[in-house]
């Protein structure tokens, strides 16, 4: 079990999930959706959480995290990203992984990711795909997987 001190009332909650938010306090899961849901708008389709049971910071869009995930997740904190901060992880990601080169160019009316792919063999090939936010955190997570 999870050391509780932060709220010591929470020491008898054990039916429902506890959540840490980002001012510390502790939260049910239900607050942890309402805090979401007062931050969100369509300029914030990301939600990156945090939880000391894992390792690393997940990354989901709002919208399906709300519906499938949040249940599911003990989460400690949380963060709201725009299109442009998401960009900017996956580029920082790629840096990490170096797995080819990223660009935006606009082809007619569509602002579209060029991604200029390292491949095993060490050939390159180009993959692109539209600007929008789902396309985004599928390229973020294919290059996790790398």
């Amino acid at each position: 079990m999870r050391n509780l001190s932060a709220c010591q009332c929470c020491i008898y909650c054990v039916w429902h999930f506890i959540v840490i938010n980002r001012l510390g306090a502790c939260v049910s899961q239900s607050e942890l959706r309402q805090q979401i849901e007062q931050q969100y708008t369509a300029e914030l389709p990301f939600i990156v959480w945090y939880s000391t049971a894992a390792a690393e910071a997940k990354i989901e869009l709002v919208d399906y995290f709300l519906r499938q995930v949040i249940d599911t997740v003990t989460v400690d904190r949380f963060q709201l990203l725009d299109m442009e901060q998401m960009w900017s992880k996956l580029l920082r990601l790629n840096e990490i992984k170096d797995c080819g080169s990223f660009s935006r160019h606009w082809r007619k009316t569509v602002e579209v990711i060029d991604w200029q792919m390292k491949k095993d063999d060490g050939s390159t090939a180009l993959r692109s795909c539209c600007f929008r936010c789902e396309g985004l955190l599928a390229l973020y997570e294919e290059l996790l997987e790398r």
